[in-house]
């Protein structure tokens, strides 16, 4: 009873943050930084015109606030989508098995928890208002009832992620959508067996063949004259009678 409330919490959560990312982004930082009252490329670029020099940093403000090398500024405008994403693929089999850090946060209930903490404090509360606030709280609400049903052992064996059967996955969201496309990371268990099979295949039909074994010395004791030498070695008969190019045939 406790653990499935847990994995539900934990998926609102994840849910909750990817949007609080996703709002931040399109609604609070993707702004139309060029008004009517200078020349626009598209709503994100200043085109320099009249008395602004052609090579005037006039975008600085606006396109470099989002995408940029400045580490200070990526941290802050991408890490609610990036807290939203990571939270997600712990639902997902797949990336459990392929993303070792993936996998050690969704194992662990006092991992989880502690992750739902960090994301509450750094990737929350302080984003979308209202909005990053009710998230926050519902983050915070989950940490703390994942610590609190592993420290009182009302876990048992289970883990916080959502579906726990490692290489096959129940989750629709990501395995199931993702093995429509071929090639893609969530493709299914059957797909990437085949692919394996199929690359076993090929490499072994392009393996050189064995060169046939020499006979040893001791096969040749006892033979005498050229049809006894060419039984042992299975090849055309050849004696030091035959032309040079019948012999080496």
């Amino acid at each position: 009873m406790f653990a499935p409330v847990g994995k539900g919490l934990v998926v609102v959560s994840s849910f909750l943050v990817a949007l609080n990312g996703v709002i931040h982004i399109f609604h609070n930082v993707l702004n139309p930084w060029c008004t009517g009252g200078q020349t626009c490329v598209g709503p994100a670029l200043r085109w320099n015109t009249g008395d602004t020099g052609f090579t005037a940093d006039s975008n600085a403000d606006g396109w470099r606030t989002v995408l940029t090398t400045d580490l200070n500024t990526v941290l802050d405008v991408w890490s609610p989508i990036l807290f939203g994403f990571i939270l997600l693929s712990t639902s997902s089999a797949r990336i459990r098995s392929s993303h070792s850090m993936i996998g050690t946060i969704a194992y662990s209930w006092t991992r989880m928890g502690t992750f739902l903490l960090i994301v509450a404090l750094f990737g929350a509360f302080g984003y979308c208002g209202n909005f990053g606030i009710v998230t926050g709280m519902v983050c915070s609400f989950s940490a703390a009832y994942c610590f609190a049903v592993h420290f009182m052992g009302f876990v048992g064996g289970t883990r916080p992620c959502l579906n726990e059967e490692g290489e096959v996955s129940g989750t629709p969201l990501f395995d199931r959508i993702m093995s429509k496309r071929p090639g893609a990371f969530g493709s299914g268990v059957k797909m990437s067996q085949e692919r394996k099979a199929a690359a076993a295949n090929v490499a072994k039909s392009k393996r050189p063949s064995a060169a046939p074994a020499k006979p040893s010395k001791s096969a040749y004791k006892g033979a005498k004259g050229p049809s006894n030498k060419s039984a042992v070695t299975g090849k055309q008969a050849y004696t030091t009678t035959q032309p040079f190019h019948a012999r080496y045939r």
